[in-house]
């Protein structure tokens, strides 16, 4: 098979993840109108830059230590146990000081302190099932990584539909409640792998080791965080309504489509490659790359054809201004598949540096393309955002096309940053 079984497996597991993202929207969506879903589309988006700025780039980092340089596991644990608890001090000390002030020159669609409060519980309880998963990918199964994976997804949608039964928008307490339980459910999953002997064999973990390695991983999911959030703020600061984002973030749905799917795929693949590069040989990936784009692009004009047809049948009047935008992200979507692969090829043959440049060029991308729409006018503003979405997938895909020419790209040598001091 040119797809792994065991990966496709894993990939049909984890589409339940992108159908219970898409159901959460859709549900908004439908039962509470535009600007309820932009104030969602806002909250989700800063928790995920909460949780892309928390985990620093550590859980591609464990890979690495696992995967090539025989680091135990168990010790790994040990560093996540500690690095949990100064997450925990940090987000504590920070809830007090918004109890104590008030939280005054906060944004009006947060919903005040104690919606922050929330969001911060359910951003360090996703940034804990992100860094327990790692054992998962490396020490268990791709489909036990794939429910572990999951798990945010599908909790989130059953907190959303609970809050929906009684006509309420407080998604603050539903990100909470999915983080906590996405962190518990992964610590119960992950009990068994503690029993197999490989669990303490390796080499002790040094924190100069991961985060040696850890700082070009952060760049890339920094930017991946950033371009939503920056994306949402940016629209409002330009004078878009709430209701405005909105409509963008039921567009970016279809631009979801692909990431989701993609994201689940990515970290399967940086592990055989990283697992592959630590026992001195090559993964092949170029066949299970083209197979995966050309999907990709049935999807996308699965796409084209359907979003004029359906988002005016389902959501009415209201989001009018989805359509084009969202027939922008489907464009989008090949480009953001090859992308994402292509830097967890990156990532898995060591050039870590080359993923950080790729990372900062889609980083300047989004708001040039955002100033560039705004300044010609031709065009709303959620279609000028998605413009600027795809302007950046572009500006990626030209940056991988340059690395795979044949460039001298020598791999990061990281070995000597685990030794003992």
């Amino acid at each position: 098979m040119l797809i792994p079984r065991d990966l496709l497996g894993a990939v049909a597991i984890q589409g339940l993840g992108a159908a219970a993202t898409f159901a959460t929207g859709v549900a908004i969506a439908l039962w509470q109108g535009p600007e309820a879903q932009g104030r969602y589309g806002l909250l989700r988006t800063t928790a995920d830059l909460v949780l892309a700025l928390a985990l620093f780039g550590l859980p591609q980092a464990m890979v690495c230590a696992i995967n090539q340089h025989g680091i135990s596991p168990a010790s790994l644990q040990r560093l996540n146990l500690r690095y949990a608890a100064v997450l925990l001090t940090i987000a504590g000390l920070g809830c007090l000081l918004l109890a104590a002030s008030g939280a005054a020159l906060l944004p009006s669609w947060l919903g005040g302190a104690l919606a922050l409060m929330a969001l911060l519980v359910g951003s360090i309880g996703w940034v804990l099932q992100g860094l327990l998963r790692v054992f998962a990918l490396c020490r268990g199964s791709a489909t036990l990584f794939a429910w572990t994976s999951v798990t945010p997804a599908l909790t989130l949608l059953c907190g959303v539909l609970l809050l929906l039964s009684v006509a309420s928008q407080r998604y603050e307490l539903a990100l909470a409640a999915s983080g906590l339980a996405s962190a518990l459910l992964t610590v119960w999953t992950l009990q068994r792998l503690r029993r197999q002997p490989a669990w303490s064999q390796g080499a002790p973990a040094t924190w100069r080791g991961l985060l040696g390695e850890s700082g070009h991983a952060f760049a890339q999911t920094a930017t991946l965080a950033l371009q939503a959030w920056i994306t949402l703020i940016l629209m409002r600061w330009h004078g878009a309504s709430v209701a405005e984002v909105g409509c963008f973030m039921l567009a970016a749905y279809v631009y979801q489509a692909f990431a989701l799917p993609t994201s689940f795929v990515a970290p399967l693949l940086f592990a055989r490659i990283s697992a592959a590069m630590g026992e001195g040989r090559l993964y092949a990936t170029t066949r299970i790359i083209a197979r995966l784009f050309g999907l990709s692009v049935v999807a996308a004009g699965v796409a084209l054809a359907a979003v004029p047809i359906v988002v005016p049948a389902w959501f009415g009047p209201g989001y009018a201004a989805t359509v084009p935008a969202a027939m922008v992200l489907a464009v989008s979507g090949p480009l953001l598949v090859l992308n994402r692969l292509g830097v967890s090829v990156l990532f898995g043959q060591g050039r870590f540096r080359l993923a950080s440049v790729h990372a900062l060029l889609c980083a300047m991308a989004v708001p040039g393309g955002l100033w560039l729409a705004w300044v010609v006018g031709a065009v709303d503003v959620a279609t000028g955002a998605a413009a600027a979405w795809l302007g950046a997938e572009v500006v990626g895909v030209v940056m991988l096309a340059w690395c795979w020419k044949g460039r001298p790209m020598p791999h990061d040598k990281g070995d000597e940053r685990w030794r003992e001091a």
